[in-house]
């Protein structure tokens, strides 16, 4: 697993791979360029994010990949098509279409891990 974020999410980064504590677990958080990180998504197996400018690489480069949305919505930003997308949405997300963006950053902390990790774990039985 390889996790990757501008400089200014370098403490995040830091503290997932003190939480994780895994030889499995790469953290480029800060590290990378823009066109190291588009070669990164490139080669990635499944990508899992929340609503950024690397989700939407993803998309384009047609990764599978799992979006992550609460404070924006996917109606008005995407990803948009093919089965290789698969969206899951907070229960408490506010965002629609004509309030695509809202403040709420807790939102994301409602999504339950077993949501991304069912989804995950279905993408991969789908692929072997």
């Amino acid at each position: 697993m390889v996790i990757a974020g501008s400089p200014d999410d370098s403490e995040k980064g830091q503290f997932i791979e003190n939480y994780v504590k895994s030889d499995n677990l790469i953290n480029l958080v800060g590290q990378t360029t823009m066109a190291e990180l588009i070669e990164l998504i490139r080669h990635c197996h499944i990508f899992i994010s929340a609503d950024t400018g690397p989700l939407h690489i993803a998309n384009a480069l047609k990764k599978p990949l799992i979006a992550l949305f609460g404070t924006t919505s996917p109606h008005r930003t995407g990803p948009y098509g093919g089965s290789h997308v698969h969206l899951i949405i907070s229960p408490t997300s506010k965002a629609t279409p004509e309030q695509p963006l809202v403040d709420d950053p807790d939102c994301m902390a409602q999504i339950p891990v077993d949501a991304v990790w069912d989804v995950y774990s279905e993408m991969l039985r789908k692929d072997l």
